[in-house]
Parts: structure tokens; sequence; C-alpha cells
């Protein structure tokens, strides 16, 4: 999310001007073979409804996959055919038949007891077996994504901004803040078992926004920082018990590292320019975040161990940038920039090179986060319905720019998503 950001830019009164020494690369259409399944079930109606569910799965990879019904044509003409049924009639184990051309007919790993576990879970499950056994990777159908909505009711029961959860498909959200405030910049520790976020509270006496640790497994949260002014963008340092902050209590917006248990501060910016949001590498070793000091908020990048010395910029694109996060390989950038009246998204190499558009007439598009997988992308789009209404949602796309679904519905104005495993 933004906000963070225009607090301090807009208080700054940056000049705005457009930045066009990079060109911007459209997204190519490249020919990809795609694996051929089919889906099948047995006439029961939960192996049906089952199987539903796993086709709306494995069709986010319609990239890679072509999917049809076994009904449709032979088994010959396939690559793989999965066929769900119950183990034993009346009883609710079920298992996953494969079969294909180059081998024998045989069973997935292991049949799942729908008792054990929800029945959206269950599907999902089986997703990830078959992705698994296609790919020779795990898939992402059990992962989750956080988000704020407007939709969030505080302990007072007013409506407010709140720290939601959902299935990655937009089933089972559940409300995880109650704050009498404005909760925003969520970030999730890699082992999925904390959250920091941000909060201006309502009615306080002191105009502060304080930084908020989130137990996920417990619900409960503690203040971690609250200087004076700002105490916002913070994410986890990978393998530690450390996180990267902004802070605003020197007068300035700076990044530091800070102890979760000793609250220890280590600067790693100290720049007359306003630096924020950071994002880091799932290894550590690289840094990335929003800085003034082209005089517009514009990606810089630099290995946190050190102090900002070597500091690179690394976007020039749009007349200022926002949200830069790392794909799970740490290769990649993904950002939204505000370019032609709106916000639209962007990916580049983590060295500045490669910029590739991704999202164009389809509304204001900001905060992308990738899948664990890398290979989609969640964002959040504000789209037109009328003159006087608009509709904010989340989607997702590949990460060359399809946009596949909408991921929320009736659930808000949603935004600041971030997809975990």
């Amino acid at each position: 999310m933004r906000i963070i950001s225009l607090l301090i830019f807009l208080t700054l009164n940056i000049p705005i001007c457009v930045f066009s020494q990079t060109s911007i690369v459209p997204v190519g259409e490249a020919t990809i073979e795609k694996s051929k399944i089919s889906l099948s079930s047995s006439k029961d109606c939960q192996c049906v409804e089952l199987m539903n569910i796993i086709r709306t799965d494995l069709s986010l990879y319609r990239h890679k996959l072509s999917l049809y019904d076994s009904d449709l044509a032979e088994i010959e003409e396939f690559d793989h055919e999965f066929i769900v049924k119950r183990k034993v009639e009346g009883e609710n184990t079920f298992e996953i038949l494969h079969r294909s051309r180059v081998a024998p007919e045989n069973k997935l790993e292991h049949s799942m007891d729908q008792e054990e576990l929800m029945f959206r879970e269950l599907a999902h499950q089986i997703s990830n077996s078959i992705f698994e056994k296609i790919f020779k990777r795990p898939g992402i159908f059990r992962s989750k994504i956080y988000f704020i909505s407007d939709k969030g009711r505080s302990k007072k029961g007013l409506q407010s901004k709140q720290l939601f959860v959902m299935d990655y498909d937009g089933e089972n959200s559940r409300q995880l803040t109650f704050h009498d405030g404005y909760v925003f910049s969520p970030a999730v520790s890699s082992d999925n078992k904390f959250a920091t976020y941000s909060v201006i509270l309502n009615n306080s006496e002191r105009k502060n926004v304080n930084l908020y640790l989130l137990n996920l497994e417990t619900g409960k949260y503690q203040v971690i920082s609250n200087f004076k002014g700002i105490n916002s963008g913070a994410v986890f340092v990978p393998d530690s018990k450390e996180i990267i902050l902004t802070l605003t209590h020197s007068g300035n917006a700076e990044l530091y590292r800070m102890n979760l248990d000793s609250k220890q501060l280590v600067p790693l910016t100290r720049h007359f320019s306003s630096d924020v949001d950071p994002s880091i590498s799932p290894d550590g070793k690289l840094l990335s975040f929003l800085s003034t000091r082209a005089g517009k908020p514009m990606i810089y990048t630099m290995d946190p161990s050190k102090t900002e010395y070597k500091v690179k910029r690394v976007s020039f694109v749009g007349e200022y940038n926002a949200t830069p996060r790392f794909s799970p390989n740490g290769q990649e950038i993904i950002f939204s920039s505000w370019l032609d009246n709106r916000f639209d998204l962007f990916r580049l190499d983590r060295n500045g090179m490669n910029l590739v558009r991704l999202t164009k007439d389809h509304g204001s598009n900001e905060a992308p986060s990738y899948s664990p997988d890398g290979e989609l992308v969640v964002f959040s789009s504000q789209r037109i319905v009328s003159a006087s209404q608009d509709v904010k949602n989340l989607y997702i796309m590949t990460r060359e720019g399809e946009i596949l679904k909408k991921v929320t519905t009736n659930l808000g104005k949603t935004e600041s998503p971030s997809w975990v495993k």
C-alpha cells in the first residue's frame, strides 16, 4: 500500500515530471507447449464438486496446461488423465487415479479423509498432489492471501480498515485485527507465524503511526515501535528475529533494522531524502526501497548488512513508484508506477534491466505480490463502475501480465495483498 509513501512524499512538495530515459518493453506472446490434462470424477456429487474446485485451481496455470473433461476425448489424446473417486462407496475417503501415455495407471501417493479437512481444503490438497505429479514441484493451492479491507469492524463495532486473511482463491476470509483505527502496510514472516502492520488510531492524543506485531497462531498483538512520527513499512529479515522498518523520529524518513527481542535499532540509511517501503530478497542479501534522492520516489537497492554507500537506483519509469516487492527467487522486483494518470504494474530484474509493463487499460493497479512459486501475481485494482462509484478488488494474473481472475467479491475496498505459503 502506498499510504506511507504518500504521507511522506506529499509533504515534500516534490515536482512531478516524467522520466523517459528507459524504454518500456511490452509483454510478448511466447508459444509454449502445454501439457494436455483430462479431468474426471465418479458420478457421486461430492466427487463432482471436488473435481470442479480442482479444475478451477489448475486453470490458473492455463498458460502451461490444457484442461479437458475426460468424456470429450479418448485417453490416448492426453498426456495425463486424473480421476477422483471414493475409495469405498459411502465413506469419506477419496483417492486419485493417474493415467498417462508413458506410464501405467497408478494412484497418487495418498488418499484423504474428508472428515479431517474442510471440504475445500481437501480439494486444494488434491490439486497440489496433481500439480506436483505433473510439474515435480509443490503447488500453491493451500496458500493464503493477507489483505486490508474497509469492511472490517473495530471492537466498538465501527466499520474501519482492518487486516484479513483468506484462501488464495478468495474463500474463507476472516478478520484478524479489530483496532479502533486505520490498519495498513501488512507483512508476514516467512514461517507464517507473525505479521506486522501499522495503525493510525482514532481519537488518539498523539496522532502517531505505530507498528504492531501480531501472533498469527494466538491472535495476540503488541506495539513494537511507537517512536514519535511514523513507524511503518516493516518487513521480516529472513531466518532472523529482525525486521526492517521506516522511522521518522529523527526528523526524516529513514530505514532501520530492529531486533524484535531487544528492540535495538541499527540505521541503514542516512540521507536528506526520504527512504521508505523496504522489501528484502528471500536470501536476505539485497534490500529494495523507495527514495526521493532523484527528486521523486523511485526504487533503489542496497546490501542490508552495510550502510547506504553502495545504494543503486534501479527504476526510471513513471512519475513515481510504489510498493516494490521481490520475487520468491529474488531475481525480480515487481512494483507499481504512476503513469498516464493511474497506477500500473511493472517488473524488472534486480539489477534494473529488462523492464516489462504488465498492466494497461484495466483501471488503476497497485500493490503487487508474487505467489509462493513466482508464477502468479496478486494485486489490487480500482475499476470505475459509474461516474459516481468505483470498486477496488484483488485480482490474480500471470507474471507475464495475463489477468486470470478476480479474487475478492463483496469484501469492500481491498488492498495491500501479501501472498504467502
